[in-house]
């Protein structure tokens, strides 16, 4: 980071934060969200992949993102494949269906290998614009051929 930039860091509902940014102010959003799980984590409990849970927790975030985007503006969503289904959903509803510009898959190498399932060793990354006339980041994600790595993201400032 180049000298004389500051950092704001703030620990808080993303919710919280959103109601402070005046709306069409931000270029880009990438959000690795909660995964559905049920789990508790040292830090936070995720939610329960119930469909009426995760509308009733992203369907008012994702109004905000909206609000606060840019009409030339993107968001990248990551998620799992529990949940993917019905954020995609409400993705169509807030921003239109017509705005989505597409789903990437992220794939990593972890963990062993099951002889009950095929393994669970990608994310999905749903990108939608909310126009027609948005803003291309090409560099917003790292693309590797072969293995890739779940922190390949490149820091966006």
């Amino acid at each position: 980071m180049s000298e004389g930039k500051k950092i704001d860091l703030r620990c808080c509902d993303n919710l919280e934060l959103m109601a402070t940014i005046p709306n069409n102010t931000i270029d880009l959003i990438y959000c690795d969200i909660l995964y559905g799980t049920g789990k508790d984590f040292m830090d936070y409990k995720d939610l329960y992949p119930m469909r009426e849970i995760i509308e009733e927790h992203y369907l008012p975030r994702l109004k905000e993102m909206h609000r606060i985007l840019k009409n030339t503006g993107s968001i990248y969503l990551q998620m799992d494949s529990r949940i993917s289904h019905w954020v995609r959903c409400l993705l169509d509803e807030v921003f239109g269906y017509g705005n989505f510009r597409n789903e990437l898959i992220w794939c990593y190498n972890t963990g062993g290998k099951s002889k009950k399932w095929f393994s669970k060793k990608h994310d999905v990354i749903l990108w939608y614009s909310k126009s027609n006339k948005y803003k291309f980041f090409p560099d917003a994600i790292s693309e590797k051929r072969g293995t890739q790595k779940r922190n390949n993201l490149k820091k966006i400032i």
